[in-house]
Protein backbone atom coordinates (compact mmCIF):
# COMPACT_ATOMS: atom_id res chain seq x y z
CA UNK A 1 0.00 0.00 0.00
CA UNK A 2 1.33 3.41 -0.94
CA UNK A 3 1.13 6.16 1.72
CA UNK A 4 0.65 9.71 0.50
CA UNK A 5 0.42 13.00 2.29
CA UNK A 6 -3.10 14.41 2.05
CA UNK A 7 -2.38 18.12 1.66
CA UNK A 8 -6.05 18.87 1.07
CA UNK A 9 -7.06 17.33 4.41
CA UNK A 10 -4.20 19.09 6.21
CA UNK A 11 -5.28 22.44 4.73
CA UNK A 12 -8.87 21.74 5.83
CA UNK A 13 -7.66 20.95 9.35
CA UNK A 14 -5.78 24.25 9.44
CA UNK A 15 -8.73 26.19 8.01
CA UNK A 16 -11.22 24.77 10.48
CA UNK A 17 -8.73 24.76 13.35
CA UNK A 18 -9.40 21.10 14.12
CA UNK A 19 -5.77 20.08 14.76
CA UNK A 20 -6.33 19.03 18.39
CA UNK A 21 -9.67 17.36 17.71
CA UNK A 22 -8.11 15.43 14.81
CA UNK A 23 -5.20 14.43 17.05
CA UNK A 24 -7.57 13.38 19.87
CA UNK A 25 -9.75 11.27 17.55
CA UNK A 26 -6.69 9.53 16.14
CA UNK A 27 -5.50 8.29 19.52
CA UNK A 28 -6.56 4.97 21.04
CA UNK A 29 -6.93 6.60 24.45
CA UNK A 30 -9.70 8.93 23.20
CA UNK A 31 -12.27 6.15 23.65
CA UNK A 32 -11.21 5.69 27.29
CA UNK A 33 -11.18 9.42 27.94
CA UNK A 34 -14.64 9.89 26.47
CA UNK A 35 -16.11 6.89 28.30
CA UNK A 36 -14.82 8.32 31.60
CA UNK A 37 -16.60 11.60 30.88
CA UNK A 38 -13.42 13.66 31.22
CA UNK A 39 -14.44 16.23 28.62
CA UNK A 40 -17.84 17.94 28.62
CA UNK A 41 -17.26 19.39 25.13
CA UNK A 42 -14.77 19.74 22.26
CA UNK A 43 -13.56 23.15 23.51
CA UNK A 44 -12.13 21.50 26.63
CA UNK A 45 -10.32 18.91 24.49
CA UNK A 46 -8.61 21.67 22.49
CA UNK A 47 -7.55 23.44 25.68
CA UNK A 48 -6.02 20.35 27.31
CA UNK A 49 -4.30 19.29 24.11
CA UNK A 50 -2.92 22.79 23.63
CA UNK A 51 -1.33 22.57 27.06
CA UNK A 52 0.30 19.26 26.12
CA UNK A 53 1.51 20.76 22.83
CA UNK A 54 3.14 23.61 24.77
CA UNK A 55 5.19 21.12 26.81
CA UNK A 56 7.18 20.47 23.63
CA UNK A 57 8.74 23.90 24.20
CA UNK A 58 10.44 22.57 27.34
CA UNK A 59 13.43 20.62 25.97
CA UNK A 60 14.47 19.26 29.38
CA UNK A 61 11.01 17.77 29.99
CA UNK A 62 10.93 14.67 27.82
CA UNK A 63 7.48 13.07 27.62
CA UNK A 64 9.06 9.62 28.16
CA UNK A 65 10.74 10.63 31.44
CA UNK A 66 8.83 9.08 34.38
CA UNK A 67 10.69 11.37 36.83
CA UNK A 68 8.59 14.42 36.03
CA UNK A 69 5.39 15.49 37.76
CA UNK A 70 2.84 17.77 36.17
CA UNK A 71 0.50 19.70 38.45
CA UNK A 72 -2.74 20.90 36.86
CA UNK A 73 -4.34 23.56 39.05
CA UNK A 74 -7.97 24.40 38.36
CA UNK A 75 -8.61 21.39 36.13
CA UNK A 76 -12.38 21.64 36.68
CA UNK A 77 -15.04 19.12 37.67
CA UNK A 78 -12.99 16.37 36.03
CA UNK A 79 -9.19 15.96 35.87
CA UNK A 80 -9.23 16.49 32.10
CA UNK A 81 -5.81 18.09 31.57
CA UNK A 82 -4.05 15.99 34.20
CA UNK A 83 -5.56 12.80 32.72
CA UNK A 84 -4.45 13.94 29.26
CA UNK A 85 -0.91 14.24 30.64
CA UNK A 86 -1.06 10.67 31.99
CA UNK A 87 -2.44 9.23 28.75
CA UNK A 88 0.05 11.08 26.53
CA UNK A 89 3.29 10.82 28.56
CA UNK A 90 5.15 8.79 31.18
CA UNK A 91 4.77 11.63 33.70
CA UNK A 92 2.89 11.57 36.97
CA UNK A 93 0.07 14.14 37.15
CA UNK A 94 -1.69 15.82 40.04
CA UNK A 95 -5.06 17.50 39.63
CA UNK A 96 -5.71 20.19 42.26
CA UNK A 97 -9.21 21.68 42.23
CA UNK A 98 -11.80 22.25 44.97
CA UNK A 99 -14.60 21.57 42.47
CA UNK A 100 -13.47 18.17 41.20
CA UNK A 101 -16.42 15.75 41.44
CA UNK A 102 -14.61 12.55 42.41
CA UNK A 103 -11.17 11.52 43.62
CA UNK A 104 -10.82 8.06 42.07
CA UNK A 105 -10.28 7.73 38.32
CA UNK A 106 -9.02 4.70 36.45
CA UNK A 107 -5.95 6.53 35.14
CA UNK A 108 -2.40 5.35 35.88
CA UNK A 109 -0.11 7.87 37.61
CA UNK A 110 -2.96 10.32 38.34
CA UNK A 111 -3.54 11.82 41.79
CA UNK A 112 -6.57 14.03 42.46
CA UNK A 113 -6.64 16.54 45.32
CA UNK A 114 -9.96 18.23 46.07
CA UNK A 115 -8.68 21.50 47.54
CA UNK A 116 -7.30 24.93 46.75
CA UNK A 117 -3.60 24.96 45.85
CA UNK A 118 -2.86 27.52 48.59
CA UNK A 119 -4.08 25.02 51.23
CA UNK A 120 -1.55 22.32 50.39
CA UNK A 121 2.22 21.87 50.45
CA UNK A 122 3.99 19.49 48.06
CA UNK A 123 7.70 18.64 47.97
CA UNK A 124 9.49 16.96 45.07
CA UNK A 125 13.07 15.85 44.46
CA UNK A 126 12.63 16.04 40.68
CA UNK A 127 11.44 18.66 38.14
CA UNK A 128 7.81 19.64 37.99
CA UNK A 129 5.59 21.51 35.55
CA UNK A 130 2.56 23.57 36.39
CA UNK A 131 0.05 23.25 33.55
CA UNK A 132 -2.66 25.75 34.40
CA UNK A 133 -5.36 25.81 31.73
CA UNK A 134 -7.94 28.53 32.44
CA UNK A 135 -7.10 28.25 36.13
CA UNK A 136 -8.53 30.70 38.65
CA UNK A 137 -5.53 30.22 40.96
CA UNK A 138 -2.82 32.85 40.86
CA UNK A 139 0.58 31.55 39.78
CA UNK A 140 2.38 32.94 42.83
CA UNK A 141 0.01 30.89 45.05
CA UNK A 142 0.92 27.81 43.03
CA UNK A 143 4.64 28.40 43.41
CA UNK A 144 4.31 29.03 47.14
CA UNK A 145 2.69 25.61 47.56
CA UNK A 146 5.51 23.52 46.08
CA UNK A 147 9.17 22.87 46.56
CA UNK A 148 11.18 21.32 43.72
CA UNK A 149 14.67 21.66 42.22
CA UNK A 150 13.21 22.97 38.96
CA UNK A 151 9.79 24.35 38.13
CA UNK A 152 8.43 25.15 34.68
CA UNK A 153 5.07 26.86 34.18
CA UNK A 154 2.66 26.73 31.26
CA UNK A 155 -0.44 28.87 31.58
CA UNK A 156 -3.49 29.61 29.43
CA UNK A 157 -5.10 32.54 31.30
CA UNK A 158 -8.81 33.29 31.27
CA UNK A 159 -10.44 35.68 33.76
CA UNK A 160 -7.63 35.60 36.36
CA UNK A 161 -4.32 37.21 35.29
CA UNK A 162 -1.50 34.66 35.15
CA UNK A 163 1.71 36.57 35.77
CA UNK A 164 4.92 36.01 37.68
CA UNK A 165 7.77 38.22 38.85
CA UNK A 166 9.54 37.52 35.55
CA UNK A 167 8.33 37.76 31.96
CA UNK A 168 7.41 34.50 30.22
CA UNK A 169 10.12 32.94 28.06
CA UNK A 170 7.53 32.28 25.36
CA UNK A 171 4.11 33.78 24.75
CA UNK A 172 1.85 33.00 21.79
CA UNK A 173 -1.75 32.69 20.61
CA UNK A 174 -2.86 29.12 19.84
CA UNK A 175 -5.50 29.44 17.11
CA UNK A 176 -6.35 25.74 17.41
CA UNK A 177 -7.98 26.33 20.81
CA UNK A 178 -11.74 26.74 20.49
CA UNK A 179 -11.90 29.61 22.96
CA UNK A 180 -11.16 33.33 22.71
CA UNK A 181 -8.87 32.87 25.74
CA UNK A 182 -6.10 31.08 23.84
CA UNK A 183 -2.93 32.88 24.91
CA UNK A 184 -0.17 30.51 26.06
CA UNK A 185 2.56 31.66 28.45
CA UNK A 186 5.61 29.50 29.14
CA UNK A 187 8.27 29.95 31.80
CA UNK A 188 11.18 27.48 31.48
CA UNK A 189 12.38 27.75 35.07
CA UNK A 190 10.94 29.93 37.80
CA UNK A 191 13.21 28.72 40.65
Amino acid sequence: MKHIKNNKAMARSKKYKSYYIDKFMGMKCSVDMLSMGLFPNAKEITESYSGMEATKLLPEYNLNNPNITCICVGDGHTPRTSATVCFRSAWKAICVDPLVKKLEWNVNRLTVIKDYIQNIKLTFDHPIIFLNIHSHAKLDQCLFSVSAPKIAVISMPCCVPQNLHIKPDVEYIDDNVWSPCNLIKVWYNVK
